[in-house]
């Protein structure tokens, strides 16, 4: 069984068509679109699906990522921070507030010999971890100073 099918078209497209009428098999043209344009909605379903699953799982990844970015940044701080001089270590704590905002991506606080070893973390989570190493660190020594 066949349905039929009225459709409208512009102007200036008719006038187009007109001139390739002899060589337009245009029911073809149209079920062929038609089918095409169906296709592609019921794929819609499997593709969010597969999608979905990819996010997912880039999500976990990123998650994973940022912490170890973060673990590798404490342990490096901690090993800096116990090699520091005095004079470099005690202005640390006065940023503490940093470890509760938001860290814009291109922010760096690491020493120079530091930025090098950071490279191959996501760096505003290592840096976030080396601070906090750096705070936690000076916190355990201030009074016995």
């Amino acid at each position: 069984m066949a349905y039929n099918l009225t459709i409208t078209i512009p102007n200036d497209l008719w006038g187009k068509i007109q001139r390739w009428r002899g060589r337009l098999q245009l029911a073809s043209i149209c079920q062929r679109a038609l089918a095409a344009e169906v296709r592609k909605l019921e794929s819609v379903p499997q593709d969010v699906k597969d999608m979905e699953a990819t996010i997912e799982r880039l999500r976990k990844e990123a998650q994973d990522y940022r912490e170890h970015s973060y673990a590798e940044g404490y342990e490096r701080g901690q090993g800096w921070a116990e090699d520091a001089d005095y004079a470099d270590l005690v202005h640390f704590p006065d940023l503490r507030q940093l470890l509760r905002e938001q860290l814009p991506s291109d922010f760096n606080i690491l020493p120079d010999e530091e930025r090098e070893l950071s490279s191959e973390w996501d760096s505003v989570e290592y840096q976030r971890g080396w601070l906090a190493a750096v705070i936690d660190f000076y916190d355990r020594v201030a009074a016995k100073l």
